[in-house]
């Protein structure tokens, strides 16, 4: 049986889950999602400034981002 990982979208808040290390991580744990890298993989803008990589499945979204209509304008 596999995991499914989330859908995950560039702009959503997100929080790594507990058991996940990294020295750079801030205490809140929670960063906004600005690139995905490689299938299942994102770079996380964390509260403290860092920018650090992880996979889907170390991830829970807290707030997704508001989704474009398909007539507005892409930047």
């Amino acid at each position: 049986m596999t995991e499914r990982t989330p859908d995950l979208s560039i702009g959503d808040l997100v929080r790594v889950q507990e058991g996940t290390h990294d020295d750079r991580l801030p205490k809140g744990r929670t960063g906004l999602i600005v690139e995905r890298t490689a299938k299942g993989v994102y770079k996380v803008w964390m509260t403290n400034g860092e920018v650090l990589r992880f996979h889907s499945m170390f991830l829970d979204v807290v707030t997704e981002a508001p989704k474009r209509k398909e007539d507005e304008k892409k930047d």
